[in-house]
């Protein structure tokens, strides 16, 4: 999240659990820093990772949103902590937090109570977060984020700074079912990013009803040489409609080259995949502004059957070609001689 240059994001703890009522203890000290995350989540999105870590819902106008949340201080000393909800945004394929306390529809129909707390060194807190959305809000969805921060931290130097942890809210309103939620790997190519660093960029659209935040990995197959699984570079965040650029960074370990490269993506419960062949350039090519080097990828959306073990396609194909005509040519030699001496 994109907070300013004076706050310093803390540590998102990724550790969610489907229950009733909040944890009280954790047989392990926590990390560093200072961490949130989810006590609660629907039975129904037991299965979902995204909103193992978001708060993610859809409801009808007129209905109540109740969390639980917990902060976890995992400094080796006590700390005064607020809590609060702010305005989020999704543009240019990032979620991005307002500054501060900064404050949006959605933020306006939360609350976070209590809105303090004081942890000694490994001590953990729970706030009940709560969303009343009003009888007349009209369809669509909204973005927030619930807070958790130290504003009394300081840097090297003693600067003051806020450092503070959230937890992403994505909340559609709307009468009926949820809308669905899907995207589509358009074309991807091989090339080089702006800063001259080697790159395969992945064009995704999302073809759903919902926002998504799609993570993934790469994998580079070239006869019997395989590179991966590389991570996407960074998550994106896509709205209904829209679409934008996914990374992944080759680095220095893949030889340049024509590969066979296999993408996978996924947000929630969603995955797709598709498969090309892409060029590699060489790491010692001159580099200019954009991706010069860059080759279209031809794109072959994989199926959800296709067994990731199953044989590649190899750059080995003519060499086989090759010798197969050959041993017909030698075949027919000894055939036609043979058939003189008979003769």
């Amino acid at each position: 999240m994109r907070t300013g240059c004076r706050i310093v994001v803390g540590l998102l703890l990724a550790l969610p659990l489907v229950m009733q009522g909040p944890v009280r203890a954790q047989p392990e000290p926590p990390p560093p820093g200072l961490g949130i995350r989810l006590l609660e989540v629907p039975v129904a999105a037991a299965d979902d990772p995204r909103a193992n870590v978001y708060i993610v819902d859809h409801v009808a106008p007129g209905a109540v949103v109740s969390r639980q949340v917990e902060v976890i201080n995992g400094e080796q000393e006590r700390v005064s902590v607020l809590a609060y909800p702010a305005a989020a945004q999704v543009a240019d394929g990032a979620f991005s937090a307002a500054e501060g306390r900064g404050s949006n529809e959605l933020a306006g129909w939360m609350t976070v109570q209590p809105d303090a707390l004081d942890l000694g060194p490994g001590e953990r807190g729970v706030l009940q977060v709560t969303i009343r959305v009003p009888a007349d809000a009209a369809d669509g969805e909204r973005f927030a984020v619930v807070f958790a921060e130290r504003p009394d931290a300081a840097d090297a130097d003693g600067v003051s700074i806020a450092l503070r942890a959230g937890i992403r809210v994505y909340l559609s309103v709307g009468e009926g079912p949820e809308g669905t939620s899907d995207f589509s790997i358009q074309t991807f190519v091989a090339g080089r990013d702006p800063a001259g660093e080697r790159v395969l960029a992945a064009k995704v659209l999302n073809t759903g009803e919902r926002t998504l935040d799609l993570t993934g990995e790469l994998v580079l197959t070239s006869g019997s040489l395989t590179v991966g699984p590389l991570d996407v570079d960074e998550p994106v965040t896509i709205r209904p409609g829209e679409a934008t650029d996914t990374t992944v960074r080759l680095g220095e370990e893949v030889p340049a080259g024509e590969w066979l490269a296999r993408l996978t993506l996924r947000s929630g419960l969603v995955e797709r995949s598709a498969d090309g062949v892409v060029q590699v350039p060489a790491l010692s090519a001159v580099v200019t502004d954009g991706m010069p080097d860059a080759v279209a990828a031809t794109m072959v959306p994989a199926p959800p059957e296709v067994d990731a073990a199953a044989p590649r396609p190899s750059r080995d194909r003519g060499g086989a070609v090759a010798l197969s005509l050959m041993l017909l040519v030698v075949v027919g030699a000894l055939l036609g001689a043979t058939y003189r001496r008979r003769r």
